[in-house]
C-alpha cells in the first residue's frame, strides 16, 4: 500500500477496492461492501429512498431489523442521511412511508473514490416535502424503463440544468451517452390545468434534445387530459392515440418491475 492510500484509508476514504477497511473520527473498522457501494449508488442516482425501497432492493432475504442496523453503521460515518417525515401513502406499497434515505456531500465523495467509474453529482438536490410521494415513485419506475431501454442511462431530472439544453427539464430521462438527444419521462400523479399541459406540450415539441416523450400517468382522467392536449380537441374515453413522439404507460404497469432481483 502506497503512503497515499495509507493517509486516505486513515481519514475514511476507502482503497480502489470495495471490501478496504474504513475508519473516520465518528466510528472506526466499517467495512463498505459492494453492497453498500450499490445502496450508496442507488441513493445517488434516485436522489432519495425509503427504507421500504432500500429494503427490497439490498436486503431482501434480511430482516427489517438487520438491515437497519446495517444502514445506522454506514449512517454513523455520515456516508448516507437518514430523514424522518410525516407518514406518507406512496401507490403500490401497503405500508406508509416514515423514513427516507439521501446520500450526502461526503457519502458522494466516498462513492466516488469507491467508484471512480460513475459519474457523480457533487450535490445532493434538495428535496421538497411535498413532492416526496412523486420523487420515491420516480425511483420505483426507472426499473421499468431500465428494462425497456437496455444501454440506456437513466437520470434523474433534479440533476438536470436549463443550460443543459432542455427547454422543459424532465422528471428522468434516458440517453445512450450525455451527448445523445433523449427520452424524456414524466411521472403525472395530479392533473395539471388544460393550458399548462398545452405549454408543456409545445414546449416538448420544440425542444432538440427531446426525441420521445413517455408520460407515466396514475389514472385514465389524467392521461386523457394531456392527450386532448396533444391532438388539440377533447378526445373521449378510449381514445386511440397514435404517435411516434408521444407515448402513455400506466403507472401501475410501471410498478410491476419495482424489486429488481438481486
Amino acid at each position: 500500500m502506497t503512503d497515499d492510500l495509507k493517509k486516505d484509508v486513515g481519514a475514511g476514504v476507502p482503497a480502489p477496492r470495495a471490501n478496504a477497511t474504513l475508519t473516520s473520527r465518528k466510528a472506526a473498522h466499517v467495512l463498505l461492501t459492494e453492497r453498500d457501494l450499490d445502496m450508496m449508488t442507488a441513493l445517488h442516482d434516485h436522489v432519495v429512498l425509503s427504507f421500504m425501497q432500500i429494503h427490497e432492493r439490498f436486503f431482501p432475504a434480511r430482516t427489517i431489523a438487520t438491515a437497519m442496523n446495517r444502514l445506522k453503521r454506514i449512517e454513523s460515518q455520515g456516508w448516507i442521511e437518514r430523514l424522518r417525515i410525516p407518514r406518507l401513502r406512496i401507490e403500490g406499497r401497503a405500508n406508509a412511508t416514515g423514513v427516507v434515505f439521501q446520500l450526502p456531500y461526503l457519502g458522494r465523495t466516498m462513492l466516488a473514490r469507491a467508484r471512480p467509474e460513475v459519474a457523480i453529482f457533487e450535490k445532493c438536490p434538495v428535496l421538497n416535502p411535498y413532492q416526496l410521494d412523486h420523487d420515491l415513485l420516480i425511483a420505483d419506475i426507472a426499473e421499468h424503463f431500465k428494462g425497456r431501454f437496455p444501454g440506456y442511462q437513466w437520470t434523474n431530472g433534479r440533476y438536470l440544468l436549463d443550460s443543459d439544453g432542455f427547454k422543459k427539464i424532465p422528471d428522468a430521462v434516458l440517453q445512450r451517452t450525455a451527448a445523445d438527444r433523449a427520452i424524456a419521462i414524466e411521472l403525472e400523479l395530479n392533473g395539471k390545468s388544460a393550458r399548462r399541459y398545452r405549454d408543456i406540450i409545445a414546449t416538448f415539441r420544440t425542444s432538440p434534445r427531446i426525441e420521445k416523450v413517455i408520460y407515466v400517468t396514475a389514472n385514465h382522467a389524467i392521461g386523457r387530459k394531456i392527450m386532448s392536449a396533444i391532438e388539440g380537441y377533447q378526445v373521449p374515453f378510449g381514445h386511440r392515440f397514435r404517435s411516434e413522439f408521444f407515448e402513455f404507460v400506466r403507472l401501475s404497469e410501471c410498478l410491476k418491475d419495482k424489486s429488481p432481483k438481486r
